[in-house]
């Protein structure tokens, strides 16, 4: 599990180390193949708008993932309930029955 500062940094260095990839590839291969003269200045530009959609994107399915395995993760603990024990998860609730 990450707090949420971890997912953040993570999202901003996946994104950051995209951004400098991008660039990189961007002016020495992608754009002189299709023939497209820009300037470094603006493959900038334009590479830090998908960044910032890279990093939203990361951050937000970090966290939803977070989130789905805390919901997902049982812990277990032991009842008794007069028939016999069983099991009963205390995060949500949910009942793990072998008596029957």
């Amino acid at each position: 599990m990450q707090t949420k500062t971890q997912s953040a940094i993570e999202a901003a260095a996946n994104a950051f180390l995209g951004w400098g990839i991008s660039v990189v590839v961007g002016q020495l291969v992608v754009y002189p193949y299709f023939g497209y003269e820009i300037t470094i200045i603006d493959n900038f530009g334009m590479t830090a708008a998908f960044v910032a959609v890279s990093y939203a994107r990361s951050y937000l399915f970090r966290r939803a993932f977070n989130w789905l395995h805390k919901c997902h993760r049982h812990d277990w603990w032991t009842r008794e309930d007069g028939m016999g024990f069983y099991e009963q998860c205390s995060k949500c609730n949910a009942i793990k029955d072998e008596r029957e």
